[in-house]
């Protein structure tokens, strides 16, 4: 599933983007395990969607996410 949500501004945007951005805001040297999990803890008291991360490629999750 997928959901928008406003934003402090009143603009509307999806929640996984806006917990995207806000948990790069607030720890922009986390791992992607860092980085999924608090994304989903940012979604889970408002939404029923559970984000994943896929990869093309053999990675280490544990690295530092860079956007």
């Amino acid at each position: 599933t997928s959901a928008d949500t406003k934003t402090e501004d009143l603009a509307f945007t999806g929640a996984m983007s806006h917990a995207l951005v806000s948990s790069m805001n607030s720890n922009p040297h986390q791992t992607y395990v860092q980085l999924l999990q608090d994304i989903r803890r940012r979604l889970a008291p408002k939404y029923t969607q559970v984000p994943q991360l896929s990869t093309g490629r053999l990675m280490d999750m544990n690295t530092i996410f860079i956007m």
